[in-house]
């Protein structure tokens, strides 16, 4: 039996950490946070953290936008094998431009921010779908007591007007008795 590895393996794989590399219009060059033009060297990138496991998503927003026509990802650091899945965001220049007069955020911290207001609305509106299922419930249980209480009244509204009736009974059967005496003693 043939281990092909890689893409092959079924274990867990995922990058930890990695490095961008653009091209400029001055060529190739390393991110850095600082250098606005970046570096020729990769020991001196920058070091970004990746996934911390193999479903989880991570949002890296680079700390300053590039302009760049091609960007690679260079995994650093991994898990088992350099497993990596990625989208890349984009702005124009125009955006990248409003940096420098702080109206620009990055269409990856639009897009977490975006995920998580996502995730409050669908936590929010799921303790909204529990807390009327409770109150449905609290309903079903006080319908069925009010249901029960009703029962239990008629029970003993059904078995007193028994009794009455059993009671007017023997009082009418004792008056007939008591009617054919006074007959039987006139004769």
């Amino acid at each position: 039996q043939t281990n092909f590895g890689g893409l092959y393996d079924a274990s867990p794989q995922w990058v930890t950490q990695l490095q961008v590399r653009y091209l400029a219009p001055s060529g190739w060059r390393w991110y850095t946070a600082d250098d606005p033009e970046g570096v020729d060297e990769q020991s001196l990138a920058c070091l970004l953290n990746g996934c911390f496991d193999a479903q989880g998503v991570r949002y890296i927003s680079l700390p300053r936008p590039v302009i760049a026509t091609k960007v690679r990802l260079h995994p650093y650091a991994w898990h088992q094998r350099p497993g990596l899945r990625c989208e890349v965001h984009l702005a124009d220049a125009a955006a990248a431009s409003d940096e420098a007069s702080g109206r620009f955020m990055s269409p990856c911290l639009r897009l977490e921010q975006g995920a998580a207001l996502a995730g409050m609305a669908s936590s929010t509106l799921r303790e909204a779908l529990e807390e009327r299922l409770k109150e449905r419930s609290k309903r079903e249980v006080d319908l069925q007591v009010q249901a029960e209480q009703q029962r239990g009244d008629l029970e003993r509204r059904l078995e007193e007007a028994i009794a009455r009736a059993e009671a007017a009974e023997a009082r009418a059967s004792s008056a007939e008795a008591d009617l054919l005496n006074a007959k039987a003693d006139i004769e």
